[in-house]
């Protein structure tokens, strides 16, 4: 029995050193596999031929410009040369990018087409109203506001709605004179009656109130001050129980039919300033690009006007016609002013431009041409309205 013990244990420690010897065996094998060197180029190479690939030449992965002609160590970093193969990625004159770096830089690939390249540009700018869609609601007599219908600047008023109400009491003593005169029965006081009416047109009435005055038979001191335009209420100067002075401004009311849109553009036009161009030319450059961005000159036929831009050379008249005559030389002044139009939306700009080099004389002599056009145009609105009168 105890013979059988020994036998028996013998048998556990001998099958125990054989399995740790197969394990110790195994894991050797796995190690000196793993710790074994990567076949050289020479190998690859050799594998390639043994594939029925052409090793065309050995670089450097990390400098791709420099070509080898055989296998061996890379004389820029710590690394064997790689073989580069007939037909694989990197063949001389052809560019591979994987699949996996087309995906992460999202490129796109599609035919090569023959067209003009517009470029599109986007700029800051800002929304304005339209200056030319302006109206000034004035009070046409001295009195009192009683009633105020449009409460808060940027309210919406349409055309013809009432504003605000106002007592004139300068429009009762000439209303009553004039009913006075009406109810006379006397031979020639038809001069008297007109007379009485200059009275009420002279005091702020419209036409329309002193038929109303004269149909009726009645005194109308209130009057009723409406939307001259539908728009929007830019500026609110009224407060009721306020006392009004004739003339003065009391709503400020723009039109919201089109608007400006004031963008800081490029100066794209001011490389073209240049000595021996025409301001025909920037005129039909500028026509040109404007066209290609799909927009319309805004100045070209408002009131018969021929061009796209308003250029003044050196002491021209603001707002001058572009001609093949007008060519820029070294030392001008131009100024360009410009409008477009671009689905529904207008803007206007104006710049002034050197030709080359411009002294500070010249500047100067700029400037005080500037002031005498001034002062002449000044002159001129006068004695056009001395004659007018």
């Amino acid at each position: 029995m105890k013979r059988n013990k020994i036998v028996t244990g013998l048998a556990i420690l001998l099958l125990l050193a054989v399995g740790g010897y197969g394990a110790y065996w195994i894991g050797m094998d796995r190690g000196m596999k793993m710790a074994s060197p990567a076949p050289s180029a020479a190998t690859q190479a050799a594998e390639g031929k043994s594939e029925g690939k052409k090793v065309l030449y050995w670089h450097d992965p990390m400098v791709p410009a420099q070509k080898f002609d055989k296998p061996g160590k890379s004389p820029f970093m710590d690394m064997m040369l790689v073989p580069v193969y007939a037909g694989d990625a990197g063949d001389e004159g052809s560019v591979a990018i994987s699949s996996r770096v087309e995906q992460n830089l999202g490129i796109r690939t599609a035919e090569v087409t023959k067209g003009p390249l517009a470029a599109a540009i986007e700029v800051i700018g800002s929304v304005a109203y339209n200056e030319r869609e302006l109206a000034v609601v004035q009070a046409r007599a001295n009195g009192f506001l009683e009633r105020l219908y449009a409460r808060a600047p940027l309210d919406r008023v349409a055309k013809g709605s009432p504003l605000a109400e106002l007592l004139v009491p300068d429009w009762v003593a000439a209303q009553e004179e004039f009913l006075a005169v009406s109810r006379m029965s006397d031979a020639g006081i038809g001069g008297l009656r007109d007379g009485a009416r200059q009275r009420m047109r002279l005091a702020g009435m419209s036409d329309e109130q002193i038929k109303l005055v004269e149909s009726t038979g009645k005194v109308h001191p209130r009057m009723t001050l409406v939307a001259p335009i539908s728009g929007v209420i830019s500026e609110l100067s009224a407060r009721e129980g306020m006392t009004v002075m004739a003339g003065a401004a009391l709503f400020r009311i723009n039109g919201i039919g089109t608007v400006w849109v004031n963008a800081e553009i490029p100066e794209s036009l001011a490389a073209m300033v240049k000595p021996g161009l025409s301001t025909l030319d920037i005129d039909l450059a500028a026509e040109a690009f404007i066209r290609s961005k799909g927009g319309r000159p805004a100045f070209k036929g408002y009131y018969g006007f021929t061009g796209t831009l308003c250029t003044s050379v050196n002491d021209e008249v603001v707002h001058g016609i572009p001609k093949a005559a007008s060519v820029l030389k070294d030392g001008d002044i131009i100024s360009i002013d410009l409008g477009v139009g671009f689905e529904g939306y207008f803007t206007d700009a104006a710049q002034t431009h050197p030709v080359r080099e411009v002294t500070r004389a010249l500047e100067s002599e700029k400037e005080e041409r500037d002031q005498i056009h001034t002062l002449q145009l000044v002159q001129l609105d006068r004695t056009t309205s001395v004659t007018a009168k």
